[in-house]
C-alpha cells in the first residue's frame, strides 16, 4: 500500500527527538522533496469522551500520566485492568482509534509519494500500553504479534534516541517524573530488541546525532 516513505523517531521525553525530526524535515525541505512532518503521539480521538469519562469516575486520575502521580496511576490502571480479556479489548479499541487518527497524517500523505517523517508513532502507544500494565518481555513479544498492528504502514526507518531518564528530567520542565522516564526507557530497549530499530546515543551532541541519522538515511534509494 505504502509509496512513500516513513521515517520515525522514538524515545523518552526529552531525548531530542522533536529536534532531529524537525532537523531532518528541514534538511529534505531544503531540497525541494516532499516531505510531511507530524507528531505521532497516541491520544484519544473518537474515543475521548469516553477516556475522559474512565479516568475522572472510574480510575479518579488527577494529573497527566507523565507527572508526580504516575505510580499511583499505573497500580490503579493495573487494579482495574488485571483481567486479560479487559485490557486486551482495551488495547484493541485503542488501536482502532489511534488507526483512525492517523489515516489522514500518515497513510494518505504516503500513498501520495511523499516522505513522511514522524515524531512518535505506534512504537510510543506500545510503549504507552506497556507501561500502563506492567509489560515484562514477553508480554511486550506478545502485543507485537496483535493483528491490528498490520493497519499501520511498516516504517522505512525507525530511529530510538537513547538518553538516561536522568538527562530527560533535566531538560524537561513540565513537571514529567523521573519514574515515568525510567519505565519508558525500559520498555524502549525491550523493543529494541523485538523489533528493526536504529538505537543512537542521544547524550551526543545535536549536530553528531543528526550526522548520524543522515548517514542511515543515505542507504534508502533516496537523495538525502
Amino acid at each position: 500500500m505504502r509509496k512513500g516513505i516513513l521515517i520515525c523517531f522514538i524515545g523518552i521525553d526529552g531525548s531530542g527527538k522533536s529536534t532531529q525530526a524537525e532537523m531532518i524535515f528541514d534538511h529534505l525541505s531544503k531540497r525541494k522533496i516532499n516531505v510531511v512532518i507530524n507528531w505521532g503521539r497516541r491520544e484519544p480521538f473518537l474515543i475521548k469522551p469516553i477516556t475522559i469519562l474512565i479516568k475522572k469516575f472510574l480510575l479518579r486520575e488527577k494529573g497527566g500520566t507523565e507527572g508526580k502521580n504516575y505510580i499511583y496511576i499505573k497500580k490503579s490502571r493495573n487494579k482495574y485492568f488485571k483481567i486479560t480479556a479487559l485490557r486486551n479489548l482495551w488495547i484493541n479499541i485503542a488501536l482502532l482509534d489511534y488507526f483512525f487518527k492517523l489515516i489522514s497524517r500518515i497513510h494518505l500523505p504516503l500513498l501520495k509519494g511523499n516522505i513522511v517523517i514522524c515524531d512518535r508513532y505506534i512504537h510510543d502507544a506500545i510503549a504507552d500500553f506497556a507501561g500502563n500494565f506492567n509489560y515484562n518481555s514477553d508480554n511486550i513479544r506478545t502485543m507485537l504479534k496483535n493483528h491490528l498492528l498490520r493497519l499501520f504502514p511498516k516504517p522505512t526507518k525507525v530511529f530510538y534516541i537513547d538518553i538516561p531518564p536522568e538527562i530527560g528530567a533535566k531538560r524537561k520542565f513540565d513537571g514529567t517524573s523521573i519514574e515515568y522516564l525510567k519505565d519508558r526507557k525500559r520498555i524502549y530497549d525491550l523493543l529494541n530488541k523485538e523489533i528493526d530499530i536504529i538505537k543512537v546515543d542521544g547524550s551526543k551532541n545535536i549536530e553528531s546525532v543528526q550526522k548520524i541519522i543522515l548517514h542511515e538515511l543515505n542507504s534508502i534509494k533516496w537523495n538525502f
